[in-house]
Parts: C-alpha cells; structure tokens; sequence
C-alpha cells in the first residue's frame, strides 16, 4: 500500500505540474504558430533557415514532456484523492472525485498514454520485458501524436485542476504565494551560480588542453578550442 502524502503537499505537485504541462503546451502553440518552417515568411523575419529534422525535434520534445507531466499529474491525483492523512477533508476528497469523474475517465481515452511514457520516454524505446524495441513504432500507440489531440488531454486535466482550486482555494493561493516567495530567493543567487559555473567550465576546458598538450596534438587542441567556444 502506498503511503499516504498530505493534504498540501499533493496540492504543491498537482499545482506545479499543471503549470508546466499549461507552459509547455503555450511554447508548442507559440513554436508551430511563428517560429515552424512552414509559419516563418523571410521576407519580414530574419530568422535563419533551420534544419529539416529541427521542427520534429522540438515539437516530439514538448510533446514528449507534456505527456511525460501528464502521466506524473495522473498518478498524484489518484494518490491525492485517496489521502487519509487528513481526515477533515474526506468529504471535499469525495466531492472532487464525483465531481470530476468524467474528466478522469475521459484521459483513458489514450490506452496507451501511461504505455507509452514507461516505453518511449522513460525506458529507452523499449518495452516491458521482451526490452523489444520499439522506436519505429511510435505513430502505433494510442496516445495524444497531435497538436488538438494534446489540446483535449490538457482540457481534461485543465477541468479537474479548476474543480481542485474551488475546493481549496485558500490553501492553493498559499502554494502561489510560497513559489513565488522561493523564486525571488533563487534569483538572488542565480548569478553568483552562473560566474561559479562559468569558472568550473573555465578549468575543464583548460584541464582538457593541458592534458592533450602531452599527446603533441596541437592541432587537435586548437580544434577542440575552437569547437567549444
């Protein structure tokens, strides 16, 4: 049996990972509607031409953690409504599931969703324990492959987050407050970590090159310079 999560806690994760799954979907709209090949007119845009394949690319990545998110965001709620570490809100538990119920089911539309973030993107395109591969396959999962199909799943976890925040609103605006309270401090230090990073980065580079220096590759080290820079 799985141990219980409380109350605030579920809310935190199902809070944040609406959030992302609502931003990537966002970043794929904006992508496909100005930035895709096929959108950009470069006449008016000075935009280089991209490469073919780099379309696919972002597109299959931010579909990828949407449904990557989603799956997460499944699993919480399912956790979530089955809490028993606050007894009080039983009957708001109970409330939200039957509220909810239609939206809930209506993510088993996909029967391959959970499938396919365990085989596709969690387990290296294989599946189960045949570890068949399975990165020719991808179009044959029954799983959102589609800009509106991404659209409804979103929809539908969009319908159960909103019945969530009716029923605790107060305790969701004090997850808000918190985040942001915690971004401003993450701030703060992020540059700090970027000089530290930069300087780390600084000495492995020269590490590297002092160390091919023994070989006698110079040339070597002037392509390696000159490919990370």
């Amino acid at each position: 049996m799985k141990q219980n999560t409380d109350l605030k806690s579920s809310l935190k994760v199902l809070v944040t990972l609406y959030i992302m799954i609502k931003q990537d979907f966002d970043a794929l709209l904006y992508y496909e509607d100005n930035i895709s090949e096929d959108i950009i007119d470069r006449n008016v845009v000075l935009i280089a031409p991209k490469d073919i394949t780099l379309d696919s690319t972002i597109v299959d990545s931010l579909r990828f953690s949407i449904v990557l998110k989603a799956c997460s965001f499944l699993e919480e709620w399912d956790d979530f409504l089955g809490v028993r570490n606050e007894p009080n809100q039983i009957d708001n538990l109970r409330k939200i599931k039957k509220t909810v119920a239609s939206a809930r089911r209506a993510v088993n539309y996909w029967k391959d969703l959970k499938t396919f973030r365990n085989e596709i993107i969690a387990h290296n395109f294989r599946s189960g324990k045949s570890k068949e591969v399975k990165i020719d396959m991808l179009q044959l999962y029954d799983c959102p492959q589609t800009i509106p199909e991404l659209y409804f799943l979103m929809s539908f976890l969009n319908r159960m987050i909103e019945v969530l925040f009716i029923f605790f609103k107060e305790k969701v605006n004090e997850i808000v407050v918190e985040f942001n309270r915690e971004k401003i401090k993450v701030n703060k230090t992020l540059d700090e970590k970027i000089v530290e990073l930069q300087t780390v980065l600084d000495e492995i580079n020269d590490d590297i090159s002092k160390s091919l220096s023994q070989y006698s590759m110079d040339n070597i080290i002037e392509e390696f310079l000159n490919r990370i820079i």
